[in-house]
């Protein structure tokens, strides 16, 4: 079993992951879910690097909107 830190803003708990499981989302007790590869958001079914695309497509699409 696996242990980190929740990356939700002021969560000071921990989360166990078993690995060799499939679904890399998990949920804390502060009821923010994230992705256990990225600490991104939850994001099944979608992989960990389209979602890193897409944040820096919205990222950059922000800042052209300034």
């Amino acid at each position: 079993m696996l242990t980190k830190w929740c990356p939700a803003p002021g969560c000071e708990h921990a989360v166990n992951f078993d690995a060799g499981t499939e679904n890399y989302d998990v949920s804390c007790l502060c009821s923010y879910s994230f992705c256990w590869n990225c600490t991104e958001e939850a994001h099944r079914p979608v992989d960990c690097d389209t979602v890193s695309k897409w944040i820096l497509k919205n990222s950059a699409e922000s800042e052209n909107m300034n």
